[in-house]
């Protein structure tokens, strides 16, 4: 199962935008079985960690 993961306010919005990401995730991998949405992206990296 492909899933598409659409990081940023503007994937959902802007219709050019978003048109260009799945034809090139669909050229890359295949058919898209879902596709997610996510406004932001909030990782916390701790630099004292070794992993």
């Amino acid at each position: 199962m492909n899933i598409l993961f659409c990081i940023g306010k503007n994937y959902r919005d802007f219709l050019p935008l978003n048109q260009f990401a799945q034809r090139f995730a669909r050229e890359m991998i295949g058919d898209i079985h879902q596709i997610i949405f996510c406004d932001s992206l909030d990782l916390k990296i701790n630099p004292e960690s070794n992993a």
